[in-house]
């Protein structure tokens, strides 16, 4: 028989309280898991955010990068080659 266990992922110290009160004991094992994994999401919020913001200082820094290099070849060619 499966049992949905629901866990408020909520922000802030209220949040944080009702995933700590969650008797752990008394769930199965797939109940455990589930109450681990919404605490590993709570844990890592806005960790794709964060990727999305590399990736763009990515690009912004190879396109930086080439037009730098095209301005090299044009002023100074000997140095360049």
């Amino acid at each position: 028989m499966a049992a949905v266990v629901e866990v408020e992922v909520g922000g802030g110290a209220a949040g944080e309280r009702e995933l700590d009160e969650v008797d752990m004991s008394d769930l199965s094992p797939e109940e455990q898991w589930r109450v681990e994994h919404a605490r590993m999401h709570a844990k890592h919020r806005g960790h794709e955010a964060m990727h999305a913001e590399m990736v763009l200082i990515l690009i912004a820094t190879l396109v930086v990068a080439q037009l730098l290099l095209v301005q090299w070849k044009q002023r100074h060619p000997r140095s360049y080659n």
